[in-house]
């Protein structure tokens, strides 16, 4: 597959990945929050009590978003440091052709 063709097939993935976090995530509807009847669905709160499920929901973001943090801040010092090993090895390449 050409770059290109990466290129597309990355975004696509992306876009798809982002818009279902956003769906995920979206808060649910006022009438299905307070338990009056219509057809738009059910709240999280409601699901996890039907389930017997005793989570807390607004913990367990929490404690998603603080591993996301870490997670981005990990990726960006091995990001940096990366760059500097490419850089470092593309000087010893134009070295070695000089020489």
């Amino acid at each position: 597959m050409q770059w290109r063709g990466k290129l597309l097939f990355a975004m696509i993935l992306y876009a798809a990945g982002f818009a279902t976090a956003i769906y995920v995530l979206a808060p649910a509807d006022v009438q299905a929050a307070d338990g009056r009847d219509g057809c738009t669905g059910w709240s999280q709160e409601q699901t996890t009590e039907q389930a017997g499920i005793g989570i807390d929901a607004q913990a367990w973001a929490a404690s998603v978003r603080v591993g996301m943090s870490k997670a981005a801040s990990f990726a960006e010092e091995k990001a940096l440091v990366l760059a500097e090993a490419i850089k470092a090895r593309m000087e010893q390449s134009e070295q070695d052709r000089g020489d």
